[in-house]
C-alpha cells in the first residue's frame, strides 16, 4: 500500500507511513467489488454495493428462492390475453 500523504510504499496495514509519521486512514474493502473504501462506509463509493453483511447474506439467500407462483400466474394470464387480443384482429 502507498502512503497517501507522502506515495511512499508502507507496508499493508500500516497505520502509520514510516517515512513522513502521518496516520493513515482505517480502509476496508468492498464486499463486492475489491475497491479500498472507507473503515466506516456504508456504501461503495465505486459500485454502490451495501457493506452491511446481513444484507449482502439476504440477497443471495433471495436468489436463491424459487420463482414466487402468484408472480408466475399473472405472466401467464397477461400472456393468454395477449395471445386472444391478436387472435380476436
Amino acid at each position: 500500500m502507498k502512503c497517501i500523504f507522502c506515495g511512499q510504499t508502507i507496508d499493508e496495514g500500516s497505520m502509520f507511513c514510516s517515512y513522513c509519521g502521518k496516520p493513515q486512514p482505517k480502509v476496508k474493502n468492498c464486499v463486492k467489488c475489491g475497491q479500498e473504501i472507507g473503515i466506516d462506509d456504508v456504501f461503495c463509493g465505486y459500485c454502490g454495493a451495501s457493506q452491511n453483511a446481513e444484507v449482502m447474506i439476504h440477497k443471495q439467500n433471495e436468489s436463491q428462492l424459487p420463482p414466487d407462483p402468484v408472480e408466475e400466474n399473472v405472466e401467464k394470464k397477461s400472456s393468454r390475453r395477449n395471445q386472444i387480443k391478436k387472435m380476436k384482429l
